[in-house]
């Protein structure tokens, strides 16, 4: 509709302005061929005035037949002397007419009105006329403009019949323009709306070059940008997401309300709550700590990291801290690992205090009682200074020890990468010991396959625990018993086995038989000489070669451990 009113008022401007250029156009013609009738009727009327004025009237009759214009002549009174188409003596005085009073005061006058004599549209020329005698006289001449109209009119038929072809066509071209826009937009309209509900598979037409086909182009980059940074967005979302939930310490984050913002799967899995976002922590969680945890962060009270138990039994702690504008962050973390091994360290110390202050306390003793003179009695000398040689090989053995786990500690790994026959380096280990296990009463079964059997590592570090199990096996073993050591392949490991049909050891002692100074019969280690870290050792040494170590025992019956190490190609 605004396109066809647009079409309208286009074609009735046109339609008004040729109109009225038509219009001016005749007339200024009919003007034009009036004031040359004028002109050359003036002069003969001059001449026949002064010839034969009788015959005016007859001349102006001849003369409005030539020329096809309405002559007239009138004096200086007004008074009608001549009219080629009326009797003067039936017409009025026109000295009051406007082309005759403007023809007598400027020397020709013009007007367009109606005729009260013809009673007809009419325009006039007068052109005033200097006779030779003196006097003036005007010679109008006149047209009816009925002759312009009907020109117009046939014009304005020809003009109203193209402007009523060209509005027909371009309603037609227009219907079919329109039509095209409105699939356009609607098509652009369609993919904008795709875009904003995240569809990126709908393209705007843009197959033209001009306004429509530069806006669907710049539609189409703009999807494909916001396509690129929303899946940019979501891969570093998806990647974030990812590094919250395999965070070893649980996040939770509340708004000021105590609404679950974020929560991860370490949290749900500390604290034994399902944490869904959007509900309020205090509709999910029954843990008091927390709650009074969150309420003191978000009241902007200083906070101390708080220690409390899971419904698992888990020791937890737990840290708020304010976020800006936001809420507050709840850290939690499992500080169950770090007491144990805290636990342990202090152990640790007051064990290896404990093991290095008795062979000094020893050592200090027999040095006093020396040198208060029992170094002057040979029998007490050689008493004082056995024990004095059993105790510094003791301290010695406990600092060397010390040193390997250390090593091993700091390290974490081999420094010597060979490969190890373990059958031919558990047989020198056997050798080594057959002379103590001999004195001991005590037999060493060997139980091996004949084939090398090999896997990546430092021979000495595995000698040495190797011997440390077979050492104990024999310390641990009554006169008369057994010792079997096997080495065998399984599944692409290397099994080494250690069993003796000794002491055993009670269930309650197993699960921390490898840690450091942890003796299930402490007199008796010390006395056999034992410094409390040899299975430690062993253990340590095991997992440099990425290998395990376990042992099954029962008290009366024996012990086997096993070490599984694996096989070298």
């Amino acid at each position: 509709m605004p396109y066809l009113l647009i079409v309208a008022v286009g074609i009735s401007v046109t339609f008004f302005t040729a109109w009225h250029f038509m219009r001016v156009r005749y007339e200024k013609e009919i003007e034009k061929t009036l004031e040359m009738a004028s002109i050359l009727c003036g002069e003969i009327v001059a001449n026949e005035i002064i010839s034969n004025e009788n015959d005016l009237q007859k001349v102006a009759e001849k003369l409005g037949r030539e020329t096809g214009v309405r002559i007239t002549v009138i004096d200086e009174t007004g008074k009608v002397l001549a009219d080629s188409e009326k009797n003067p003596q039936e017409m009025e005085n026109h000295k009051n007419r406007p082309e005759i009073a403007g023809a007598f005061r400027n020397g020709a006058g013009l007007s367009a009105r109606r005729s009260d004599t013809l009673q007809t549209e009419m325009m006039y020329f007068a052109r005033r006329q200097e006779i030779s005698d003196g006097r003036q006289i005007v010679v109008r001449s006149a047209l009816p403009l009925s002759g312009v109209k009907e020109r117009l009119w046939d014009v304005n038929s020809a003009v109203i019949a193209g402007f009523a072809v060209a509005a027909v066509l371009s309603v037609i071209i227009g219907f079919f323009i329109v039509r095209w826009l409105t699939n356009s937009i609607s098509q652009m309209k369609e993919t904008a709306q795709a875009i904003a509900s995240g569809k990126f598979t709908i393209h705007a037409p843009a197959t033209t070059d001009d306004e429509i086909g530069e806006l669907g182009r710049a539609l189409n980059e703009m999807r494909d940008t916001l396509k690129d940074k929303i899946e940019a967005l979501s891969e570093k979302k998806t990647q974030i997401e990812i590094i919250i939930d395999t965070m070893p310490d649980g996040l939770i984050v509340v708004d000021r309300n105590e609404t679950i913002v974020l929560a991860n799967k370490t949290a749900e899995r500390l604290i034994g709550y399902v944490l869904p976002v959007g509900r309020r922590l205090g509709e999910v969680v029954r843990n008091e700590n927390i709650i009074s945890l969150v309420k003191s962060t978000l009241s902007g009270e200083k906070t101390e990291p708080i220690k409390t138990v899971s419904l698992s039994g888990t020791r937890l702690e737990m840290r708020g801290v304010v976020v800006p504008n936001a809420g507050a962050l709840v850290i939690v973390r499992d500080i169950s690992e770090a007491e144990r091994l805290e636990r342990m360290r202090k152990e640790f110390i007051a064990n290896a205090s404990h093991e290095l202050r008795t062979p000094v306390t020893l050592i200090s003793g027999c040095v006093e009682t020396l040198n208060a003179g029992a170094a002057e009695d040979s029998s007490k000398r050689r008493q004082f200074l056995d024990v004095l040689e059993k105790n510094v090989k003791q301290l010695s053995n406990l600092i060397e020890d010390l040193l390997k786990l250390s090593t091993l500690d700091e390290e974490g790994r081999l420094h010597k990468e060979e490969k190890v026959d373990i059958t031919r380096l558990v047989s020198e280990v056997i050798e080594q010991f057959s002379e103590f296990a001999t004195k001991k009463g005590i037999y060493i079964s060997p139980n091996m396959e004949k084939q090398p059997l090999t896997v990546i590592g430092d021979s000495a570090l595995l000698k040495q625990a190797i011997a440390n199990l077979i050492d104990n096996a024999i310390k641990y073993t009554n006169p008369v018993g057994t010792v079997t050591v096997s080495v065998k392949a399984v599944n692409g490991k290397v099994v080494t086995e250690v069993a003796d049909t000794g002491i055993g050891i009670d269930k309650e002692h197993l699960p921390r038989i490898f840690e450091r100074f942890y003796r299930v019969d402490k007199s008796r280690s010390r006395d056999l000489g034992g410094t409390g870290l040899g299975l430690s050792i062993v253990k340590h040494v095991v997992q440099a070669h990425g290998g395990e170590v376990s042992v099954q025992s029962e008290p009366g019956k024996g012990s086997k451990f096993t070490i599984i190490l694996p096989q070298a190609d």
